[in-house]
């Protein structure tokens, strides 16, 4: 097999990497990640209207590349003010206008949005020596509710939790509940880890607390044709986290730092 020279792998790795896709690409995943970190949406703004400049100046004195760079900085900076726009709006009939600091009693209208669980009523590393029933916890996509006695159409996702376990549920039952609806408690202490953060990025509102299994009927029979673009992605996450489990047996004290950057979890 010939050697590439090189000089020809360079050539063929700019070449790469100007490609308009390729290109696009990185921008916009860098823009998000930049979003993430300063979500000062007038700062975006601002440099969104020098990047604009830069194109226009760079077009009239006939400099194709530079009308390139400053498109490219233009792209970072329109995915960073999307991220921001998109982490902080929320919309009129969101689930958000409804939550309040103390839990109130509601029912709700909405569809099981992934397969739900069977785990110990406790947390923490000495939850596998509970002795309690387990209950059921899964996410239900919502439709409507019934607050203060008044129904009114409703969106976002919520954490449901059963004092009991359930095998009646499934993925894609849609479903009427009534219990407590309630924030997600932050941490109990400065800098521990705040959870709601994590739920946010799941598209996670609130709490919903069911008494038990009485407190839900099904409305219609489970959907599994269902198309949940969060379920595909824990799918793909598990999997590559498998993967990592078997390739990286004799490193283990790198995993965890591996996991973090390959997979953010």
């Amino acid at each position: 097999m010939d050697k590439q020279s090189p000089n020809v792998l360079v050539a063929d790795a700019e070449s790469a990497l100007t490609h308009p896709i390729v290109s696009g690409a990185i921008g916009w995943t860098m823009g998000i990640t930049i979003g993430a970190l300063c979500q000062a949406l007038w700062l975006w703004l601002v440099l969104a209207l020098v990047c604009a400049t830069g194109m226009v100046f760079m077009g009239f004195r006939g400099r194709p590349r530079g009308v390139r760079c400053w498109a490219f900085l233009a792209l970072v900076v329109v995915a960073a003010a999307w991220y921001v726009v998109r982490s902080e709006r929320i919309g009129l009939d969101s689930i958000d206008h409804v939550l309040a600091d103390r839990p109130q009693l509601v029912q709700v209208i909405g569809t099981v949005a992934g397969p739900p669980n069977l785990v110990s009523p406790q947390r923490g590393p000495f939850a596998q020596f509970s002795y309690l029933d387990p209950v059921t916890r899964f996410e239900l996509d919502l439709e409507s509710i019934v607050v203060s006695g008044r129904l009114q159409p409703v969106s976002g996702r919520l954490w449901v939790r059963i004092s009991q376990a359930d095998l009646a549920i499934r993925r894609g039952q849609r479903m009427q509940a009534t219990g407590w609806l309630s924030n997600l408690a932050g941490p109990n202490n400065p800098g521990e880890f705040d959870f709601r953060r994590t739920a946010r990025r799941r598209g996670i509102s609130g709490r919903l607390s069911l008494g038990s299994s009485s407190n839900w009927v099904p409305l219609d029979a489970p959907n599994t044709a269902v198309f949940d673009l969060s379920w595909i992605r824990r799918r793909f996450t598990e999997t590559a986290s498998t993967s990592l489990h078997l390739g990286l047996t004799d490193y283990r004290r790198a995993l965890g730092l591996v996991q973090i950057v390959l997979l953010g979890n």
